[in-house]
């Protein structure tokens, strides 16, 4: 009796080593695994710009995707480290990317999106204003954190955008001063500073 008594305790501690076996198991599959990916640039008025203009508003566009077609991605983390240089105006997340919530400390952004749906796009923008001191490159870093994410090649970005001199050409001072010479006018910069 006291033989058969120990089987059942056996067959219960291997149901039960079962049962932890398969809660560790999904728990190791929490999250769902899901590739999130970032791409950025500076906008100016809706179009994409590498050199704004001292004291000019332009936007930040951080593009989110999940690319998982059929898992939704819980509880990813966007960072964006903003050139100190700039001024802060406002930041606006797309309601595709679902709730969220947007914590700034300095010139650090974090945006925690509490649920990305399956095969979903959206953007986040962040306004700000370019310094007055020039010349100068503005360094932009973006990065998102996920916890079941294969390919973590697309979670990082850096952008570089150019705040020139106004009244000089970068790419074409040697031309542009023969013309001053000859026309006696301004330069125009690529970003329309004069």
């Amino acid at each position: 009796m006291s033989f058969a008594r120990r089987r059942i305790d056996y067959r219960r501690m291997g149901v039960l080593a079962l049962l932890l076996a398969l809660i560790s198991a999904a728990q190791g599959a929490y999250p769902p695994e899901a590739d999130l990916s970032v791409f950025e640039e500076a906008r100016i008025a809706k179009n994409a710009t590498s050199e704004v203009c001292p004291g000019e508003a332009f936007d930040y566009v951080i593009t989110v995707a999940n690319h998982n077609p059929s898992n939704s991605a819980p509880l990813a983390v966007v960072t964006d480290k903003l050139p100190y240089e700039v001024a802060f105006r406002s930041i606006n997340v797309s309601t595709s990317l679902g709730s969220n919530t947007v914590n700034k400390s300095g010139d650090l952004i974090y945006i925690r999106l509490d649920l990305i749906p399956a095969n979903t796009t959206g953007e986040i923008i962040i306004s700000v204003t370019a310094p007055t001191e020039a010349p100068t490159t503005l360094y932009n870093m973006v990065n998102v954190r996920y916890g079941n994410d294969p390919n973590q090649g697309n979670n990082r970005m850096t952008i570089s955008t150019y705040v020139p001199l106004v009244g000089y050409d970068q790419m074409g001072f040697a031309e542009a001063d023969k013309i001053r010479d000859t026309v006696g006018t301004g330069i125009k910069n690529d970003c329309g500073c004069s």
